[in-house]
């Protein structure tokens, strides 16, 4: 018998901190008679619970401006700006995001069955980000070579959005599941840092901190950093 809506946890209203954030997890994965994280298919891809929530979008203009007057690694400045307003999103329904990002194994599967080709094998190459927060397109950058020997166990990147939503077609029709990429504000709810500061290790992001590839070091593979807990703010 299905359980009556108004016995559903309430929604987890930010801010919150990391331990209520676990509390709401574990109580929306006994009300939906499911686990917290679990594996779902033979590639060993592992999901987890996020419940719904309320949090505050996007960047203040203070945020903004120290931005922008900063040294950006991760976007160029003049995407910045449209993180304002900010403002009040709900997310309405649990959902269950991968734990780590898409390994070059999962994907290569994916072409291997399909003979798909990614937008930067078809349209001259993948982009790298510069120092100057900007992005240069590379004619010799893909998925199957982007600057470094890559291994099975690292995600695989430069990817677009048209690639991914390809591959999560061909997961659900695979397993029979429906996976798609998460929206922007379901992914800002997840994912982003709790400031201060901007980063989840500290004021920049580098090698130490999170899976920063370069073409010297070449990437680690999923998983070798700690997640940072759901907490937004």
């Amino acid at each position: 018998m299905a359980v009556p809506a108004k016995l559903a946890p309430p929604v987890a209203a930010a801010p919150f901190d990391a331990g209520q954030a676990k509390a709401h997890q574990e109580a929306w994965a006994r009300h939906l008679g499911l686990p917290v994280e679990y594996v779902v298919n033979s590639s060993g891809l592992a999901v987890r619970l996020v419940p719904p929530g309320e949090f505050e979008m996007g960047s203040s203009d203070e945020k903004i401006a120290e931005h922008l007057k900063g040294n950006l690694s991760v976007a160029p400045r003049r995407d910045i700006p449209s993180e304002a307003p900010r403002h009040r999103v709900r997310i309405t329904k649990p959902l269950y995001v991968g734990v780590h990002e898409v390994t070059v194994k999962a994907f290569r599967a994916f072409v291997d069955a399909t003979g798909y080709q990614t937008e930067a094998e078809t349209t001259g190459g993948g982009f790298w980000l510069t120092a100057e927060g900007d992005f240069k397109r590379d004619p010799r950058c893909s998925w199957k070579d982007p600057g470094w020997k890559i291994a099975d166990d690292e995600s695989a990147v430069c990817l677009s959005p048209r690639d991914g939503t390809e591959f999560c077609q061909w997961l659900s029709k695979q397993d029979g599941r429906a996976w798609r990429l998460p929206t922007e504000a379901e992914w800002e709810y997840f994912a982003r840092p709790a400031p201060p500061p901007s980063f989840t290790r500290g004021t920049s992001l580098g090698e130490k901190q999170a899976n920063v590839a370069n073409s010297k070091r070449g990437a680690s593979a999923v998983g070798s950093y700690p997640a940072k807990p759901l907490r937004p703010v």
